[in-house]
């Protein structure tokens, strides 16, 4: 099973990635002990979607970030 992050869906970079760098994000992968790095796959969501991302490295921005299918999003499960 995928770990399951919760994110902003709002705070996407301009490439259309999530950045895993907001507090809410930090205590779940803390809270799971899950590391970030180029291309693991994991589960993003907030209270009322989900969908598949792919890690990677931004470095235009210095931070982590998911890369989604903005067509794949759906309610959660």
């Amino acid at each position: 099973m995928k770990s399951r992050v919760h994110v902003d869906f709002n705070n996407a970079d301009q490439d259309g990635r999530l950045r895993l760098n907001l507090a809410g994000t930090t205590a779940s992968l803390d809270a799971q002990h899950f590391y970030l790095q180029d291309g693991v796959s994991l589960v993003v969501c907030d209270d009322e979607l989900e969908c598949e991302a792919v890690v990677q490295f931004n470095t235009e921005e210095g931070i982590w970030v998911g890369a989604i299918d903005w067509e794949k999003l759906q309610e959660r499960r």
